[in-house]
């Protein structure tokens, strides 16, 4: 009794308080929500929720700050669109900022692809390797 079904990690008490169960009536009157083993109530969800709100503002003004701070740095300004901003800057710089980028991408991909790395051929792949 209070148990449903069998799995392979033993039986399932469907009474206990964390159990998995849809939201009913009660919980919307406690006020209460269940949330992995704890229920949250609406002014944790709320603070959750503000706070995630801040914090990805912060970052799309960090990210603003940062593109503009680059046109900058690569065009020489930054007033206007961006096809406006390239076509005003001269030729070398606009080749410079892409080999700078191609540079920066290339070292990033070399980091992130570390040192030891085994490359798989075609035959190795076909055999199952």
């Amino acid at each position: 009794e209070g148990t449903c079904g069998e799995s392979p990690h033993g039986s399932v008490d469907v009474s206990a308080p964390d159990a998995m169960r849809i939201i009913g009536p009660d919980d919307e009157e406690t006020g209460k929500f269940p949330v992995g083993d704890r229920a949250c109530s609406f002014g944790c969800m709320f603070l959750a929720t503000m706070l995630h709100g801040v914090g990805s503002g912060l970052v799309g003004v960090f990210i603003a700050h940062l593109i503009r701070t680059v046109q900058i740095v690569g065009f020489g300004h930054d007033h206007g669109g961006f096809l406006e901003i390239a076509l005003e800057s001269n030729p070398w710089r606009r080749m410079a900022c892409v080999i700078g980028g191609g540079l920066i991408g290339s070292a990033a991909w070399f980091w992130l692809r570390g040192r030891h790395i085994y490359l798989v051929t075609v035959e190795e792949s076909l055999k199952g390797a």
